[in-house]
């Protein structure tokens, strides 16, 4: 069961901006950060979720060439979904 937060309608307002930038949520332990982003993707077609802790090849990803289409192929290839731009 998902309990609606504040932060909820400003992610609301990021997403449905005309221009919105990358998004990183920080904060402390256990508030509800992960459930937050999860009903957020909801919202969205398409939704992935890369936890950098758990999964210690995605971040290889992300290193040198910054294309976007390489790295949405090289996600695709990682999870096994087929993702494009």
């Amino acid at each position: 069961m998902y309990f609606k937060r504040k932060i909820d309608e400003e992610l609301t307002n990021w997403k449905n901006s005309k221009m919105f930038k990358p998004l990183l949520i920080r904060g402390a332990r256990q508030i509800w950060k992960t459930q937050t982003i999860r009903n957020l993707g909801k919202q969205f077609e398409y939704f992935i979720e890369i936890n950098f802790e758990a999964n210690k090849e995605i971040h290889s990803i992300f290193e040198g060439n910054l294309n976007t289409k390489e790295i949405i192929e090289n996600i695709s290839a990682i999870y096994q979904k087929t993702y494009s731009i």
